[in-house]
């Protein structure tokens, strides 16, 4: 554990509380779809399938696609 102005603050646990991002072709390789059928459902909606854009990067959270994957 740090202090840091007056809060104790566990790095390990922080960085283990983190979002695993994925990019598109990892993500398409967790669901079993192609990274351009990913763009598609981006670009059309067609599918809700939660993204980040971070600047011009495309980021899929681990556990959004799980959820996905499991019908949830």
């Amino acid at each position: 554990m740090i202090m840091l102005r007056g809060y104790r603050m566990n790095l390990m646990h922080e960085f283990y509380q983190q979002p695993k991002l994925l990019t598109p072709k990892e993500a398409a390789d967790v669901i079993g779809y192609s990274a351009d059928t990913l763009k598609n459902w981006r670009n059309t909606g067609l599918m809700e399938l939660p993204f980040h854009k971070l600047g011009k990067s495309i980021r899929y959270d681990l556990q959004d696609l799980e959820d996905f994957k499991n019908g949830k």
